[in-house]
């Protein structure tokens, strides 16, 4: 069988890795990788050198990301990550391959999207391992819907989308799906079960520790500690709206107004956060960004506590884990798929908790978030925990 995974997260790359090593290892793979951290490159080849698949291609992020538009913003919010001129020669090629992939169809877009583009054998794939609903991922789908139907389409698990969404380039074309925990899915539709990842099996983890470049021993022992999860919620309100001054909010009052209820709400979780790290005082705290967490989020949560520090954010907690020991840890978050999903994706018995918030904290979740969480509370009930109010929390961590 020949099969393509493209992974636009590294989550996603690790769950490929995961699969080609033990589910698929005598299969030719080809892999297109991105991360939207404009370290596309870099990982490609690193993947590159472990000769585990035929062909790697990364994603030109900067296409979609590194635009006018980031441009703009950065210069309205004082916080400018690319130049003008990379911003012209960027949103120069977006234009062009997503005019190019109406008229002359998915290749234009795609040949200015991915590096490396003609080394894909785009005719000879059996199966193509995605998730989610980016640009290269609709316009993959579409062309090969066109040259290739016989493909099977595999939805592969980016963590709670994976298990409530039918969502491969916006559609719900998958045939199937390659999950940590099919039991938990709220969809029906087949699954092969993802092996659980191991601490022990030094093979695969000195694969993963090659290709996201870590050492084992760059983690702590994460035992006796609580790590909280970011979810990566950013303020929204322009830095020239949040100026608390009268003519500010009538000249610019419909810009204000659109953004005030998102702003009122990353106000509220602020006031949650700091909260709940407060009840830590005295313990080991770790903070595990979420990658579009920013350096002023970083910052933030440096001010809130003495003992806390920040954990890479563009290393997978998963890695992370299968680097470190963890016994009697706190896992803790509002929604984070990686708290939610821990006893899923590791194999070991242990005492560690994962507690999701977002209920005690009154915050109302899609009607589909529910009945996974709720699914995900059933299979591993002495590990993944829900309280309903901050008592119940207090009462599970005994603090």
């Amino acid at each position: 069988m020949k099969t393509l995974f493209l992974c636009m997260t590294e989550f996603q790359l690790l769950t490929a890795l995961n699969a080609k090593c033990h589910l698929f290892p005598d299969d030719e793979a080809d892999i297109i990788v991105g991360n939207y951290h404009g370290e596309e490159e870099l990982l490609a080849s690193r993947i590159r050198a472990t000769n585990l698949f035929r062909a790697v291609c990364a994603v030109n992020s900067g296409v979609e990301e590194k635009t006018l538009h980031a441009y703009l913003r950065g210069i309205s919010e004082e916080n400018r990550q690319v130049s003008l001129k990379e911003a012209l020669i960027n949103t120069y090629k977006y234009i062009k391959g997503k005019v190019g992939g109406v008229i002359f169809g998915p290749k234009s877009f795609l040949n200015v999207s991915i590096n490396s583009y003609n080394n894909l054998k785009w005719q000879e794939y059996d199966a193509v391992f995605a998730y989610g609903k980016r640009p290269v991922t609709e316009y993959m789908i579409s062309l090969l819907k066109r040259i290739n139907p016989k493909c099977k389409i595999i939805q592969m698990d980016e963590g709670v989308g994976s298990y409530i969404y039918e969502n491969v380039g916006g559609t719900a074309c998958a045939e199937m799906c390659l999950l940590y925990e099919p039991k938990a899915m709220i969809f029906a539709k087949p699954a092969i079960k993802l092996p659980k990842l191991s601490r022990c099996d030094s093979k695969f983890i000195q694969l993963v520790n090659c290709i996201f470049d870590v050492k084992k021993t760059q983690f702590d022992d994460f035992s006796s500690a609580v790590i909280f999860f970011d979810q990566g919620v950013e303020e929204c309100m322009p830095a020239y709206l949040r100026k608390k001054n009268v003519l500010t909010k009538i000249i610019f009052h419909n810009a204000y107004k659109k953004h005030l209820k998102e702003h009122l709400e990353y106000q509220q979780r602020k006031k949650n956060t700091e909260d709940l790290l407060a009840r830590f005082k005295g313990k080991k705290i770790y903070i595990k960004p979420h990658p579009r967490s920013s350096g002023t989020t970083l910052d933030y949560y440096l001010g809130l506590n003495e003992n806390i520090k920040i954990l890479p954010h563009n290393i997978p907690w998963e890695v992370m884990a299968l680097n470190s020991n963890m016994d009697n840890t706190l896992l803790v978050t509002d929604t984070s798929s990686a708290v939610i999903l821990y006893a899923a994706v590791f194999n070991e018995k242990d005492n560690n908790k994962s507690i999701i918030l977002y209920k005690a904290f009154q915050r109302k979740e899609s009607d589909m978030f529910d009945p996974f969480v709720n699914n995900m509370a059933d299979l591993y009930k002495d590990t993944v925990l829900v309280p309903e109010s901050l008592e119940e929390f207090k009462e599970i961590v005994d603090l």
